[in-house]
């Protein structure tokens, strides 16, 4: 049975109702599990240290000299620093749950993650 490779979120919310308005204020965390490795030779490697941090999942083997694994990563909005505020928005307003980056270097085959 194959694994799933599951992002997980998680918000904190509070929401606040006067006179047909609705504010929203959270906290977004993020944090990886379940890997789906290639082979018992896979190299890959989990952080989830979203809080003051990034939440991190890396994989493969770099090709080339001076090359870095292929990642995924989540910083959460507001997970940062505790000092700030959670972020807040009102009705029909986008918010920042976070942000998502992706780095797909070239890797050697078989030494990294399926799903």
């Amino acid at each position: 049975m194959k694994k799933l490779f599951i992002t997980s979120l998680a918000v904190v919310a509070g929401f606040n109702l006067a006179a047909n308005a609705v504010v929203f204020t959270g906290t977004a965390i993020g944090s990886w599990n379940d890997r789906d490795k290639e082979s018992n030779r896979s190299q890959s490697s989990i952080a989830n240290s979203d809080v003051n941090g990034f939440a991190t999942v890396s994989w493969g083997d770099p090709a080339y000299c001076g090359d870095k694994p292929s990642y995924l990563k989540f910083d959460g909005a507001g997970s940062d620093n505790p000092a700030v505020p959670p972020l807040w928005s009102s009705v029909n307003n986008p918010f920042l749950l976070g942000t998502l980056q992706y780095y797909n270097g070239v890797q050697w085959a078989n030494t990294g993650l399926d799903g």
